[in-house]
């Protein structure tokens, strides 16, 4: 009597940021029912206590569509396959590679579970500033055009939507970053908050937040995040937080204005060219001052 062969199942793990303590548990649950583990070697140090005794593939990180391809032929098997990725499996990483690889007639189960993503793991660091509309741009251009990259920062700056962008600067890919921050600026007030995140829940976390005038001068790498919030995003103690609701456009964006006045300022109210002259010999001594016209 022929043997039925058993059907597979690719379960698409998503790890989280690097502790295990940001691991669902339905994560964990699907890695124990895996026969076969394939990943990229670091994310072994975050599940070793749930794979013990497995079958590991660890191609390297520049492979990741072998990585993809390797986990589909081990499912036609028959075999009980999960495939890892950091942060969210389907947010820039490994499940679109994988949907891309299968076939119409595979008959493998597949099972997509979800994690925590770069987006919000940096987001809880800094406070709540992605609690509206936001948008995520990976500032990578070796999957995508750069003046596609170009194109919907503008955008995003345009419909003023807090954002995190991904990828921010490798050491082939130095400058791209800043022209980025200048299209923002070019859309955005210079004084919107934003938060700079390094290593987000892995060791060496670095956290700072900033106004988005000063993004420029800073230097990024890639394992750095950037968030940038909107005309609304305000800042308590030491977090940031965008309020859910905007009620009147104008009044917010008032009240947002007088909060970014300098300190102890002159303020010169006047319509005359003295007004003008009087601010200009302030300034010059290095007061500083904010001057209304009438």
């Amino acid at each position: 009597m022929e043997a039925v062969k058993k059907k597979g199942v690719l379960n698409l793990v998503s790890v989280g940021p690097g502790f295990e303590e940001m691991i669902i548990p339905r994560a964990i649950e699907a890695l124990r029912e895996s026969e076969v583990i394939v990943a990229y070697e670091l994310y072994l140090r975050w599940i070793a206590a749930h794979i013990e005794g497995k079958e590991i593939h660890t191609p390297p990180l520049t492979q990741e569509r072998e990585r993809a391809l390797l986990a589909i032929e081990q499912a036609r098997a028959g075999r009980r396959v999960a495939l890892i990725s950091s942060g969210d499996i389907g947010i820039y990483a490994m499940a679109a590679l994988a949907f891309d690889d299968m076939r119409e007639d595979d008959t493998f189960e597949v099972n997509v579970i979800p994690g925590v993503t770069s987006a919000n793991a940096c987001a809880s660091l800094l406070g709540s500033p992605l609690s509206h509309d936001f948008a995520t741009l990976s500032l990578s251009n070796l999957l995508c055009p750069w003046s596609w990259i170009e194109q919907r920062a503008s955008h995003i700056a345009q419909a003023d939507l807090a954002c995190v962008l991904y990828n921010v600067q490798s050491a082939g890919r130095q400058e791209g970053v800043y022209r980025i921050l200048q299209l923002m600026l070019q859309h955005k007030a210079p004084h919107t908050l934003c938060g700079v995140v390094r290593n987000a829940y892995r060791p060496g976390q670095q956290v700072s937040i900033h106004r988005l005038d000063e993004l420029p001068g800073l230097q990024f790498d890639m394992l750095t995040s950037i968030v940038i919030g909107n005309r609304f995003t305000q800042r308590k103690r030491d977090w940031i937080f965008t309020p859910r609701g905007y009620n009147d456009w104008s009044e917010e964006s008032q009240a947002q204005a007088a909060a970014q006045l300098p300190a102890q300022a002159v303020w010169v109210f006047a319509g005359t060219s003295d007004g003008n002259a009087l601010a200009a010999e302030l300034a010059g001594q290095g007061r500083s001052v904010v001057v209304s016209t009438a």
